[in-house]
């Protein structure tokens, strides 16, 4: 759908078909609220001086900072499927129970239940446990991981 503006055509984000958003696609929407905020913030119908007062700019960047937390936060959960499957994919067999633990440590995982042998899941913190690794051991050694979901 295109409308008018003056002299300048305008589209509306229903043009494209919108698939899932990608990484490079988040940004260039958060870039464009942020111009946009930005924007409306300069656009007065008054002819006064257009400086912002102490209170518009404080709520502009309040505003940035609530869609720059979503921004990050929907990132990490656009992204989080690829970048846990590549991480379970590290889990070697034979990997000891211990080493296990410092794997999970250095890459932002949670290792809520330690069995020296049974499932074992390591979680990803950033996504609240919603993805993660299943990991089977016996006798403190791991013998398979596979990805898993808490769908």
């Amino acid at each position: 759908m295109r409308a008018s503006c003056g002299m300048r055509e305008v589209s509306s984000p229903g043009d494209k078909a919108v698939g899932s958003l990608g990484g490079s696609r988040l940004l260039q929407i958060s870039t464009a609220i942020f111009r946009a905020a930005i924007a409306a913030m300069y656009a007065t119908e008054s002819t006064q001086d257009n400086m912002p007062t102490p209170r518009q700019a404080s709520n502009t960047i309040f505003g940035i900072l609530i869609l720059g937390s979503l921004a990050y936060c929907g990132y990490g959960y656009a992204t989080a499927e690829r970048r846990v499957r590549a991480l379970c994919a590290e889990i070697n067999p034979g990997m000891s129970i211990d080493s296990l633990r410092s794997f999970a440590a250095s890459h932002g995982m949670k290792y809520p239940s330690p069995h020296d042998s049974g499932v074992n899941y390591l979680v990803e913190s950033r996504t609240f446990g919603r993805y993660g690794c299943r990991v089977d051991t016996e006798n403190g050694v791991v013998r398979r991981s596979a990805f898993s979901t808490a769908d």
